[in-house]
């Protein structure tokens, strides 16, 4: 699950709705002056997770795991994730 987070609903809410589909979070920044930072966002993360300072980045290694991706968290990000993939 790719992750980035604009406010709202708590980061643990979150997760542990997404966690019987989860093998791990992946938190992302976002680009919105709502988003929270991605190392705050797994401090509260009780699951596996990582932290990317690029959605670029933690997009390209996704797409070379073996499993389905989740981008979740913000439309933001879901369009941000779409431009990158070249799906937008």
């Amino acid at each position: 699950s790719l992750v980035g987070y604009g406010g709202g609903l708590s980061c643990p809410v979150l997760a542990v709705a997404l966690a019987p589909i989860a093998e791990a979070f992946w938190f992302v920044p976002l680009e919105s002056a709502r988003a929270e930072a991605p190392g705050r966002l797994a401090e509260k993360c009780p699951f596996p997770h990582r932290v990317f300072t690029d959605v670029g980045v933690a997009l390209k290694e996704a797409q070379q795991q073996p499993l389905r991706v989740l981008v979740t968290g913000s439309l933001f990000l879901v369009g941000e994730a779409l431009e990158i993939l070249g799906e937008a």
